[in-house]
């Protein structure tokens, strides 16, 4: 009886340790707001005002792989203000890579000054075309406001 419970201890110790040390992933970002560091992949819409307050913006980016094929929609949002803002939801998607179903980062509190992404799943461009990254944000009790992404030019081979 002691070996067995010896067995399930170290068998759960296991399993945390590996969803500790490999449950950080990229992938794992969704559902919920990240931390963000744009960089020279990163291509941004225009930056638009909430209804919440003038000092909270957001803009809906695509990040791009260096080699081009791939790509995942984001929405950032940043609170310029010092009043805390509740993030009800954000909600990101590109027409033409989820079929308009998208992802959903979950219930946030930004706080004044703080910044925050929705990361979509990085997804295969295919074929040619204009692809376009959608964003909509829920902030505290007002309704959705959207925003739309720069769009990406895809120059793969045309079917």
């Amino acid at each position: 009886m002691n070996i067995r419970r010896i067995l399930n201890y170290a068998a759960a110790a296991v399993t945390v340790t590996a969803l500790v040390l490999f449950g950080a992933s990229p992938v794992s970002a969704y559902p919920n707001w990240q931390t963000y560091k744009s960089n020279s992949n990163w291509d941004c819409g225009i930056t638009s005002l909430t209804r919440v307050s003038d000092n909270v913006v957001f803009q809906t980016c695509w990040v791009i792989t260096p080699d081009k094929t791939k790509g995942q929609v984001v929405l950032v949002v940043s609170n310029r203000g010092t009043k805390d803002v509740v993030l009800r939801q954000g909600h990101v998607w590109s027409d033409e890579l989820e079929w308009g179903v998208g992802y959903v980062c979950n219930e946030y509190t930004l706080a004044g000054g703080q910044a925050r992404a929705c990361f979509g799943k990085t997804r295969e461009f295919e074929g040619c075309g204009v692809y376009v990254g959608r964003g909509a944000l829920y902030a505290n009790s007002l309704d959705v406001d959207y925003t739309l992404g720069a769009p990406y030019a895809f120059n793969g081979p045309c079917p």
